[in-house]
């Protein structure tokens, strides 16, 4: 698989609503994603995903200063007006990996340092692909810290990688929606048994 990026600011907003089916972390991933970019995009899903809750990741992204409006104002589909963040020290009340990979996202977005304290260790693809494209993160037992692309001058990005992903065809999915908004270079992803 090859995926060719258009840089931190490379997104266009869409005319239709995005259409996360029945996958709440790519409702959840995008979330922090869009929650960065400088216009207004509607997520949706299948009627499963319109009934799981959604402010566990609302809640953060609107803490860094986006603007999301949720049915109810918990659950799909979401409106997300996104734009300049902030960094905040977030403490999950929680374990949760894509509560912890969206706030992530939107961290390389915000100004600051973006800092998430987890109550237990949870799945980190996030911060492992974060850190092998370049990202400047940093990891002390369960916090993680992670310093906003945009604060730093301007100048940091992160960095095409080849990578030979083992076992499953589900990381390589997992890894290329999330990568595809940041880099202005190509990605090459193999999959090996």
């Amino acid at each position: 698989m090859q995926i060719t990026g258009h840089g931190l600011r490379g997104l266009k907003g869409a005319r239709r609503a995005l259409d996360a089916g029945n996958s709440g972390t790519t409702m959840r991933l995008l979330a922090g994603i869009l929650a960065g970019q400088e216009f207004m995009t509607q997520l949706t899903g299948d009627a499963s995903l319109q009934k799981r809750p959604m402010k566990r990741v609302v809640g953060p992204l609107r803490e860094m200063g986006a603007d999301i409006r949720a049915r109810e104002d918990n659950f799909a589909p979401l409106e997300i007006r996104g734009g300049r963040l902030h960094a905040i020290d977030f403490k999950m009340p929680m374990a949760s990996a894509q509560v912890k990979s969206s706030v992530l996202l939107a961290g390389l977005f915000a100004e600051g340092e973006t800092i998430v304290t987890e109550p237990a260790r949870t799945r980190d693809h996030t911060e492992l692909a974060l850190e092998e494209f370049g990202a400047p993160i940093e990891k002390t037992g369960k916090t993680i810290r992670l310093a906003g692309l945009v604060a730093v001058n301007g100048s940091a990005k992160l960095h095409a990688r080849s990578l030979d992903v083992p076992a499953t065809c589900l990381r390589p999915c997992f890894l290329s929606p999330q990568h595809h908004f940041f880099q202005t270079r190509t990605y090459s992803f193999t999959t090996s048994a």
